[in-house]
């Protein structure tokens, strides 16, 4: 197993950034055990709080080894 890191980012509608507003973290930098990188990005996927699954399409999901 190897240790990765991982952030949950939701990035601004359009009229957001118009607006001024930036990326917002929405799970911060943790570290996991996993085999893999999917491995990682599925645990983030899981991190991610349930009052943002309507706006998964704005959803990017970081990781990298550490």
């Amino acid at each position: 197993m190897k240790i990765f890191e991982y952030a949950v980012l939701l990035d601004p509608t359009s009229d957001e950034k118009k607006a001024g507003k930036n990326t917002e973290i929405i799970v911060p930098i943790t570290s996991v055990l996993a085999n893999d990188e999917q491995q990682a990005i599925m645990l983030a996927g899981r991190a991610i709080p349930d009052t943002f699954l309507d706006k998964v399409d704005r959803i990017t999901v970081a990781v990298r080894p550490f």
